[in-house]
């Protein structure tokens, strides 16, 4: 197995800690898989620029999920500490944990920029669904389109995002984003 595919699992697996952590366990035990992923990224990721790229998507998506959670659209857990009076701690964690895997993990997306659109509007929901499943939030049935909505503007989002941090032009040229890890040789 090569280093690559090492920190591609390395960093699959991360993830999903964090993600089972944070739905079941609440932040205090989603910190440290979310300091292990980030820790993990910097190590891994060495463009700046891809580095920026992918905390600014999650702040995108922070501040998305902030609105609809203004809006009374869903509800969380009593007792989760909220950024900015909105969102739970678990929420932010999960979305700089999703922008960490973008370009190790999920990197396989961007061979066309449908297939990141479809993967978003639909995987993304998806999570929403089976964290309400767990008892991490609440919301109707049918507000599922602004989950997927929210998705979809995550995804354009993601689509030039890559564009300006790899120069890729995923949009006509069909090019896949570069690696964040180099094959060895």
């Amino acid at each position: 197995m090569n280093i690559e595919t090492r920190h591609i699992i390395v960093n699959a697996v991360l993830f999903q800690v964090l993600w089972f952590s944070a739905i079941l366990m609440g932040w205090a035990l989603a910190l440290g898989p979310m300091l292990l992923l980030a820790a993990h990224f910097l190590f891994v990721v060495r463009d700046q620029k891809l580095r920026v790229a992918c905390v600014a998507l999650a702040a995108c998506g922070a501040l998305a999920d902030s609105a609809i959670g203004l809006l009374g659209i869903y509800t969380f857990n009593e007792g989760a500490p909220l950024v900015a009076n909105t969102i739970p701690l678990w929420l932010v964690f999960m979305w700089l944990g999703f922008a960490f895997c973008l370009p190790l993990s999920l990197n396989w997306l961007y061979r066309s920029p449908w297939l990141v659109l479809a993967f978003f509007s639909i995987g993304g929901p998806m999570s929403y669904v089976a964290g309400r499943s767990l008892g991490a939030l609440a919301f109707d049935n049918a507000d599922i389109w602004l989950l997927v909505s929210l998705w979809s503007a995550v995804a354009l989002v993601t689509i030039v995002a890559s564009k300006v941090a790899s120069n890729t032009d995923m949009l006509s040229s069909g090019e896949q984003v570069q690696p964040a890890v180099k094959p060895s040789a």
